[in-house]
């Protein structure tokens, strides 16, 4: 399968730290050149890094070959990914008013569910 130009400036980074934050992969990945986007999944350990040009992403890439690369302290996987998908970016931010409507809806229910039973 052939990549297009985009998927080629996208690293993919998983087993991240559950306290990582964007400015954290923003300060990994700018030595390297310009990190045009983040996309980061709280509560699931990945991240998408995109990068300005393809030889950004590959000198990324290329410093960690032998290197393991640690974010926060923690060693992460590091691949070519592919761009992120809109329905997958409405999940990266905490204060994003849908994600922030349904934790607090989820946590409504749960202490509901816990009170009745209490009782």
């Amino acid at each position: 399968m052939k990549r297009s130009s985009q998927d080629l400036q996208v690293i993919h980074v998983r087993r991240l730290h559950k306290k990582t934050t964007m400015e954290d992969l923003r300060a990994f990945a700018s030595p390297f050149g310009c990190v045009k986007r983040v996309n980061l999944w709280y509560g699931f350990g990945q991240a998408i890094i995109e990068m300005a040009h393809e030889e950004d992403a590959a000198a990324l890439l290329a410093a960690f070959r032998h290197t393991p690369p640690l974010v926060r302290g923690k060693v992460v996987e590091l691949s070519l990914g592919s761009a992120a998908r809109p329905e997958q970016t409405y999940k990266q931010s905490h204060s994003n008013p849908d994600h922030v409507r349904k934790e607090v809806a989820r946590c409504v229910t749960d202490l509901c569910s816990s009170a009745a039973r209490a009782a």
